[in-house]
């Protein structure tokens, strides 16, 4: 303790080591490979639900799993089966990554409907964020552990390239809902301290949903604490189709 003392002042962080899944570290044993899980707090319920969900995989030899360090990943079904294809960051598809093949195996995730609950565990104590991004690892024992909330950085492309639409079968009720609210945002924009930057895509959006109101290329998930008016809402860009 005293030697990360005088590396690092008082700025660090002691977290316990945590071992992976056996079945987890078949994909690659250098790197934890997490499951990244799409938390959404519904529009129309405010209920908590799962859209989407992610297996990321680290490349042979590196200790990440992250896209961009070289690492893949594949689509999640609800039931836990991992999709036929693995994605790069760039949304080249591989049947097979560090020498296993996805296409000709139903690989499932261990224990997965205790993921999908432990993340909704979670997604539900985070009131100010309708939409969560969490990494969430199995120890040896097959428990869920958090490694990480991806709350700004959302990163929707992994799920679009593996899935289809991020928002899966709620898709139509966030389209819905932005599209009663269109008028009252771009209005709301002119009194805001988002600046001209946000007012532009307000009004992209809006000019979307002018021409045709069946297609829509982008949408925009406000943030929120859900009793809090619209001048405290946060509007971040997420394409759906």
């Amino acid at each position: 303790m005293e030697s990360l003392k005088l590396q690092f002042g008082e700025n660090f962080i002691v977290q316990e080591c945590l071992s992976q899944h056996p079945y987890m570290a078949q994909f690659n044993n250098t790197s934890v490979n997490t499951i990244r899980v799409m938390t959404y707090r519904s529009l129309a319920t405010n209920e908590v639900v799962i859209p989407n969900a992610i297996l990321r995989v680290g490349a042979e030899g590196k200790d990440v799993d992250n896209a961009h360090a070289g690492g893949m990943f594949c689509g999640i079904s609800a039931n836990g089966v991992l999709g036929k294809y693995m994605c790069d960051y760039l949304g080249n598809k591989k049947k097979s990554f560090n020498g296993v093949d996805y296409s000709n195996s139903d690989f499932c995730i261990p224990n997965y409907n205790r993921v999908k609950e432990f993340a909704k565990e979670v997604a539900d104590k985070v009131l100010h964020h309708r939409l969560l991004a969490l990494d969430i690892m199995l120890d040896e024992q097959g428990n869920p552990k958090l490694i990480e909330v991806n709350v700004g950085g959302f990163s929707a492309w992994l799920f679009q390239y593996t899935n289809g639409s991020a928002f899966g079968q709620y898709t139509d009720e966030v389209i819905s809902f932005f599209e009663k609210r269109k008028n009252k945002c771009c209005k709301h924009s002119n009194h805001n301290n988002y600046g001209k930057q946000s007012k532009k895509w307000l009004l992209i959006a809006n000019s979307i949903f002018a021409a045709n109101k069946k297609f829509l290329g982008f949408m925009y998930i406000l943030l929120s604490i859900p009793d809090r008016g619209l001048a405290s809402w946060r509007i971040s860009p997420i394409i759906l189709c």
